[in-house]
């Protein structure tokens, strides 16, 4: 197993070399720009020690050299021990073959970020990853703050479309009147008009006829308008009714979340200062 071990650390160290020696000269860079661009980065890698790691006259290089080596090369460190690119499978770990991608997505944290986590959203935080309680915690916030937001909208929205309701019912009537009044004269016209009227008449029918449909049509989109205001602002309405407790029973999901994240020694997240307050009012269980 000691042989294998090594065997593994030579492997890994070699691929990475490769990597290295790959992306430096896609980009056209010679070993000193590549230790000129590791200073400029805050760190010194000098041109003999990148050169002798790509030609395997050095054995490995540390963590820190790593990332300073992607950044230079424009990389993230995960394509440097995981080339998907260019390999099919990987030795992730001693013995333990795996493909490019899953390597990738392990040492990424990919792997860990597929929802619901292992055992359901149901399941104890303390056995889901630190990803997945982070993002949850952040998804809740986002969500919460949304709420905060739509809510405080709806509510001048509701009173615009309750002040606007009055002037849609009352431009409907005005335009159904109008529209009953021409077609009144429309039929008062028809009536009174002899067999053989002059061509001045007909005409003048011909005009009203055309502008009580034309009323007509104006008062029915009118009608529709008005209707359409009122149903529109009823839905509001019961979707406003559900905004109080949607918010409450976020909030307290969220504040229990972060208890839980500090007893765990976690961060919780930054949030604004009025949310802040509505946590600190939510009642401890």
């Amino acid at each position: 197993m000691e042989q294998t071990r090594n065997e593994w650390a030579a492997t890994l160290s070699a691929r990475i070399a490769s990597e290295v020696r790959r992306h430096r000269t896609r980009r056209g860079m010679s070993t000193q720009q590549l230790a000129d661009r590791c200073v400029e980065l805050g760190m010194e890698i000098p041109r003999s020690v990148i050169s002798n790691f790509e030609n395997g006259r050095r054995s490995g290089i540390g963590v820190d050299e790593l990332i300073i080596l992607a950044r230079a090369l424009g990389l993230p460190p995960v394509f440097l021990l995981a080339p998907i690119a260019y390999v099919e499978q990987v030795e992730v770990l001693p013995g333990d073959m795996r493909t490019a991608v899953e390597a990738a997505e392990w040492i990424a944290g990919d792997a860990e970020r597929r929802w619901p986590p292992p055992g359901g959203e149901g399941a104890p935080i303390e056995s889901w990853s630190q990803y997945h309680i982070v993002h949850y915690e952040r998804s809740e916030i986002w969500r919460i703050q949304q709420l905060l937001d739509t809510e405080v909208h709806d509510r001048g929205y509701l009173d615009r479309l309750r002040k606007d309701i009055p002037t849609k019912k009352a431009e409907s009537e005005e335009a159904r009147a109008r529209a009953d009044a021409l077609r009144a004269e429309l039929d008062e016209l028809v009536r009174g008009m002899p067999e053989l009227a002059p061509a001045s008449d007909w005409q003048r029918l011909l005009d009203l006829s055309r502008a009580a449909g034309e009323a007509a049509s104006d008062a029915t989109r009118a009608e529709e308008r008005a209707e359409g205001a009122e149903d529109h602002l009823r839905r509001m309405e019961a979707i406003a009714v559900d905004y109080p407790r949607a918010v409450q029973d976020s909030l307290g999901a969220l504040k229990a979340l972060r208890e839980a994240m500090r007893k765990l020694g976690m961060v919780v997240s930054a949030v604004t200062p009025e949310l802040a307050e509505l946590l600190e009012g939510v009642p401890t269980e």
